[in-house]
């Protein structure tokens, strides 16, 4: 006669091997079927090269490799000096010739009067605008015609 110890033993694990099977089925039906695995995989992707616009030193790189970058984000940080200097270097160049055309335009006052380079019909040129030439060379004074 059987044993009535050993055949409850063996229905109880049974029923565990089942309820374990059941378990796994349902983890696998639920979550498990959605993840893909392999052991010699090959990844497909968008790798954008970088090429810079301008040169410069890099100060900061902020990504690394493979990861992820939006549209916008700052990827090097380069060092403004040799920026800032060659700004500072073409403000300097444009005030110098803002400078030099108020220079070649500056009328004194008190030779306003003097001339007038709408010269009459009848008037040379050269007469006419020598008292504009002469105001604007230093040391001379204006003549009248």
């Amino acid at each position: 006669m059987p044993n009535p110890r050993r055949r409850l033993a063996l229905i109880a694990l049974t029923a565990v091997f089942i309820l374990a099977g059941a378990a796994a089925a349902g983890w696998w039906w639920l979550d498990g079927r959605w993840h893909t695995s392999t052991d010699d995989a090959y990844v497909q992707g968008n790798l954008v090269q970088l090429t810079p616009q301008i040169a410069g030193i890099v100060i900061r790189i902020n990504a690394d490799d493979t990861a992820l970058v939006r549209e916008g984000d700052p990827v090097v940080v380069l060092d403004d000096a040799d920026t800032r200097s060659a700004l500072d270097e073409a403000k300097a160049g444009l005030a110098q010739a803002v400078r030099r055309v108020r220079q070649l335009y500056r009328i004194p006052t008190r030779c306003a009067p003097a001339w007038s380079c709408g010269a009459p019909s009848g008037a040379a040129p050269a007469k006419t605008c020598s008292a504009a030439r002469d105001c604007r060379t230093p040391g001379r004074s204006p003549t009248r015609t």
